[in-house]
């Protein structure tokens, strides 16, 4: 990584919460619970660590939520609400001060924390607990109060990584089918490879032999697109020395080369309504 570009993300980041905190007034908060689930005393007792959960009820027919994909296809509650809940981790000063605290919050990348990395120059941490993992503490100098929000759904399952829980959208009851596209360029041969990217969690296809399946090569961006024969390829993993079934893999006979552009189109059911991230963070704001 060049370290000459490392100013500019902090300043994202920054500009990402002025931009949250601007709009706030303008969005209509929809949180309807937050339950702190843990409580930690960090740095000699001079911040706090939260753990919890917000618990989110949104109107389909808010103006506000009027440009959530598939927010009206979504089951509600007996309030007439589509309901969704997100992990939550706040670091807050213990004693605040008389002015109090001003929050910075992060939007999360694939579930992770970066903020005290970039700018108390901490070590990568999703638990924030030790001394290193506070850097030099410059946001706990500025007596900042820093909050982290799952907003993605689709994050891998490790520990301590923040998520989104939303519900999947459906058509009078029945399930809805679609097109998903994945594509990868690998650096080294391989015959298996996972449908979603850095093991966040795919759509699995929902019928494996559906002719709208197809894979496609080509060798540059613009390039045109071939169609590799459908005998060469499935759904499937690796297992010891042979290929298995596998609804979120996919397996090439005689490989994927490196350099070349492959490009998956399938068929996958239940999309999950994934707009409500951004209202999580839009709400939590507010």
């Amino acid at each position: 990584m060049d370290r000459r570009a490392a100013p500019s993300r902090p300043a994202l980041v920054v500009a990402l919460a002025a931009v949250l905190l601007a709009a706030a007034p303008m969005a209509s908060a929809e949180v309807s619970r937050l339950v702190v689930t843990a409580r930690e005393d960090v740095l000699g007792g001079d911040y706090e660590k939260l753990r919890g959960t917000v618990e989110l009820e949104l109107d389909p027919a808010h103006p506000a939520n009027a440009r959530i994909v598939d927010l009206a296809l979504a089951p509600r509650n007996a309030r007439g609400r589509v309901q969704a809940s997100a992990d939550l981790m706040v670091l807050r000063p213990r004693r605040p001060g008389p002015r109090g605290s001003t929050a910075l919050l992060e939007v999360s990348n694939r579930g992770g924390k970066a903020v005290l990395p970039y700018f108390n120059r901490a070590t990568w941490s999703r638990d924030p607990t030790r001394d290193a993992d506070f850097g030099d503490r410059l946001l706990m100098r500025l007596n900042l109060t820093v909050v982290w929000i799952g907003w993605q759904v689709d994050v891998p399952t490790g520990p301590d990584l923040l998520r989104l829980r939303a519900p999947v959208a459906r058509d009078d009851g029945r399930a809805i089918e679609g097109l998903v596209r994945s594509d990868w360029t690998v650096d080294r041969p391989t015959t298996t490879l996972p449908l979603a990217h850095r093991d966040h969690v795919a759509y699995p296809v929902s019928d494996p032999r559906h002719p709208d399946n197809v894979l496609t090569v080509r060798a540059t961006r613009l390039g045109p697109r071939e169609i590799v024969p459908r005998d060469r390829w499935r759904f499937a993993r690796v297992d010891g020395d042979r290929p298995v079934d596998d609804a979120r893999h996919i397996h090439l006979a005689g490989g994927f080369e490196p350099g070349r552009i492959y490009e998956l189109v399938y068929r996958a059911q239940d999309p999950v309504v994934v707009g409500i991230g951004l209202a999580a963070v839009r709400d939590i704001v507010a």
